[in-house]
């Protein structure tokens, strides 16, 4: 009964929150009600039933505001596919920098968890992609190594900026072995890379 009460609670603090559509307008004192369940749905919510990216973002920010709450990982995974698909970019580079570092995104197990919480291909190619631009950039190359990993196996293809980026880093870092491993497994993905550029 008491888990009955909980969840009745949970859906009408959800649907107050889209009710309204801007998060800020909550009251500090709903605190109790937000659980990372209940902002991802809350996110989910406000950005598939036409509110558009600002309320999503505005409600993030909000919650990321009060003094004794961190967004989960999840929470942080669904702002960041929201905020591509809507096509502001840097909010969404920014956001996938800050978690990269503290989380382990570059594991497998990790990246499961997360690719599979969204269906958008093409989003989860965008966001795994610049989260190996960014590994290889913070010469982090066993991570950006991995996550190309994850999208081969899944069957995302990444841009060849991406590729270029990892590839280059391998170089500087002088780990030819690795150069050629990569780029025969880019290859066999089926992409082209220009030799004579």
């Amino acid at each position: 009964m008491a888990v009955l009460v909980s969840l009745t609670g949970e859906t009408q603090f959800i649907q107050c929150v889209c009710s309204c559509s801007k998060g800020y307008l909550l009251k500090p004192n709903n605190g109790s009600l937000l659980s990372s369940a209940t902002i991802r749905l809350v996110l989910l919510q406000l950005s598939l039933h036409g509110y558009g990216l600002s309320p999503s973002w505005a409600f993030f920010k909000w919650v990321e505001s009060l003094p004794t709450f961190n967004h989960s990982l999840h929470c942080s995974w669904t702002m960041i596919h929201i905020l591509t698909k809507h096509t502001p970019f840097n909010p969404a580079h920014q956001l996938l920098e800050k978690i990269s570092l503290k989380n382990f995104l570059s594991s497998p197990s990790v990246l499961n968890a997360l690719v599979q919480t969204h269906d958008d291909p093409d989003v989860n190619s965008h966001v795994l992609s610049w989260l190996v631009i960014f590994y290889a950039n913070s010469k982090m190359t066993q991570d950006a190594i991995q996550v190309l990993g994850h999208m081969r196996v899944h069957g995302f293809k990444p841009p060849l900026h991406a590729c270029t980026v990892l590839l280059s880093s391998l170089v500087k870092d002088r780990l030819t072995n690795m150069v050629w491993k990569v780029y025969q497994n880019m290859i066999k993905a089926g992409m082209f890379i220009c030799t004579m550029c």
